[in-house]
């Protein structure tokens, strides 16, 4: 016969074994999962190297890339380095990352003295801490600040009449090293950035957030660093890339490279203040490119040397202020339409075509330094990517120009060749 005390035991077990199977019963309630994001998990890097003049734009740039957690999937990382006028820290945004406030976000790494963010050191650094910490199948790679393109740095400022500024020439970058907003100090070549990306390993997408770094040049000189390249071969509005648009189809699992691209044309598109010219090449492609650019260029080299330029599409006017820094940003289908035949023409168009996965461009866009500030598209010459041509008129600046153009992989392969074979 069952005591009071066994008999209260089984009714408390037979009251816990009737809400289990109630609980069983019941609809599961739905978990807050993100819409967005990769299935398996994307790291994307931007490295903001803004101790700079673009400096004051960071903190908007940060805020948007923050405002953008919601969008990630549950396995993405967005890990932004910044270096402003504040130490060199490093975020961590994630999904989770959407219901604290920014204020209240901790970097993952704070550096306890300033660093030289426009070194290989510094830049190698954090991606491989990036590797350490956050291991990936896919990564992808925002590269911020100023631009040049393939030109190098040169060793002082320019002084006198022809550059009020004093300004530098630099392939990636400024870091002035006094926290302040001055554009002097280090500066990374293109051949130093392909140093450090081959030690990482191929990213999907390299995106340049810098002006003028679309050209075949410097596509040539990173074509083993990435699956595609990302950027403008004009100059990139001070406030750069709309982060706040861009973020969420750079984590999509595919035709993330084509959103990235249209969101960016579209935020400018409606802006109707600056625009922005921009193409994503497939850099598989490239050598094909330079095979079928080498004899054309061996054909017609004279007529590049000294034909009249006027009526090119170019992107940086040489002439322009008289400072004559940067020499002309010619676009590469404009050169090409200009100097082949009617037959030829379309031949090497399609060729080259084969490279592009996006380009767009909006009617006009904005310059400090060309013939006007707002500058039209000729669609004709257009494909968002420009080429140099080595021309006489540099000549003044060939201690500089010529032995860093020789240099480059696109040189050795279209221009040193077609003379090594005359």
């Amino acid at each position: 016969m069952a005591t009071p005390l066994a008999a209260l035991l089984c009714c408390l077990l037979a009251s816990l074994l009737l809400l289990s199977s109630c609980k069983k019963d019941e609809p599961a309630q739905p978990i807050d999962l993100p819409q967005y994001g990769t299935t398996e998990g994307r790291v994307v890097v931007v490295y903001m190297a803004a101790e700079n003049s673009l400096g004051s734009y960071s903190p908007t740039d940060l805020r948007e890339m923050y405002s953008c957690a919601k969008y990630l999937g549950l396995n993405d990382h967005l890990i932004v380095y910044l270096d402003n006028t504040l130490l060199p820290r490093i975020y961590d945004f994630t999904y989770y990352s959407k219901d604290t406030p920014l204020d209240s976000i901790r970097p993952v790494r704070t550096y306890e003295s300033d660093v030289n963010s426009c070194s290989t050191e510094a830049m190698s650094d954090v991606l491989a801490y990036v590797r350490r910490n956050y291991p990936s199948q896919s990564y992808g790679l925002v590269l911020w600040s100023h631009g040049s393109g393939w030109i190098p740095p040169v060793p002082s400022p320019y002084t006198g009449a022809n550059n009020a500024w004093g300004a530098k020439l630099r392939s990636f970058g400024y870091d002035n090293g006094k926290n302040t907003l001055a554009n002097t100090g280090g500066q990374l070549t293109i051949n130093d950035i392909r140093d450090v990306l081959q030690q990482f390993g191929t990213l999907d997408f390299l995106l340049f957030d810098a002006c003028f770094m679309q050209n075949i040049e410097v596509l040539y000189q990173l074509r083993h660093c990435a699956r595609c390249i990302v950027g403008s071969p004009a100059e990139i509005p001070g406030p750069g890339a709309p982060y706040q648009s861009l973020v969420k189809p750079m984590f999509q699992d595919s035709a993330y490279v084509e959103g990235m691209v249209q969101a960016y044309y579209d935020y400018y598109q409606a802006d109707n203040l600056y625009g922005v010219l921009l193409s994503a090449v497939d850099c598989a492609q490239l050598e094909h490119v330079a095979q079928v650019t080498q004899p054309y260029v061996k054909k017609y080299k004279q007529d590049l040397l000294y034909m009249d330029y006027t009526d090119v599409q170019d992107y940086f006017w040489w002439d322009s202020y008289f400072m004559n820094d940067y020499p002309d940003f010619y676009d590469m289908q404009g050169l090409m339409r200009a100097v082949l035949s009617a037959e030829e023409y379309p031949l090497w168009l399609a060729e080259y075509q084969k490279m592009f996965i996006a380009q767009v461009h909006t009617p006009t866009w904005y310059s400090a330094f060309n013939r006007s500030s707002n500058n039209k598209v000729d669609a004709q010459q257009y494909s968002g990517v420009s080429m140099h041509i080595p021309l006489y008129k540099y000549a003044m600046r060939d201690k500089w120009f010529a032995p860093a153009y020789y240099d480059t992989d696109w040189a050795k392969a279209v221009w040193i060749e077609t003379e090594e074979e005359e």
